[in-house]
């Protein structure tokens, strides 16, 4: 079943590939830095709605997913070449910029910035090579 000539099975598994990332980015890989770099520590986490937060997680893995697709689908990437070429150009387009506002602004350091933009550029490689085989 396609929507807006997107797989759904393709949408729904790019959506979970980007948590996939994202829960081994900031935990495992690269978890304890990032918590310095933030500032926090394991009691800052005391009492957050945990499940809440994963649900926005979640909403916005949804949407990127769901958009990579679309612009894939619209764009006609046909093979596996045009479909990672195209997710790195979005990615670069439009999340590693927008992204890098919090270090040109808000003086997020440099190391932060880069776990960002490296969870979400394997995230958003990740989809197209799922929009390709799906």
């Amino acid at each position: 079943m396609d929507i807006l000539g997107v797989s759904l099975i393709g949408w729904i598994i790019a959506t979970v590939g980007f948590m996939a990332v994202g829960f081994v980015w900031y935990g495992p890989l690269f978890g304890k830095k990032w918590m310095e770099l933030n500032g926090f520590t394991p009691e800052s986490f005391e009492g957050a709605n945990m499940t809440l937060t994963m649900v926005k997680g979640v909403i916005n893995s949804a949407v990127m997913a769901a958009f990579i697709g679309y612009v894939l689908v619209a764009v006609g990437a046909g093979d596996l070449v045009a479909h990672v070429k195209w997710a790195f150009l979005l990615w670069l387009g439009f999340s590693a910029t927008t992204q890098a506002l919090s270090h040109i602004w808000e003086r997020q350091p440099l190391e932060l910035t880069l776990i960002h933009w490296s969870n979400n550029l394997v995230g958003f490689l990740l989809a197209g090579l799922i929009f390709a085989f799906l």
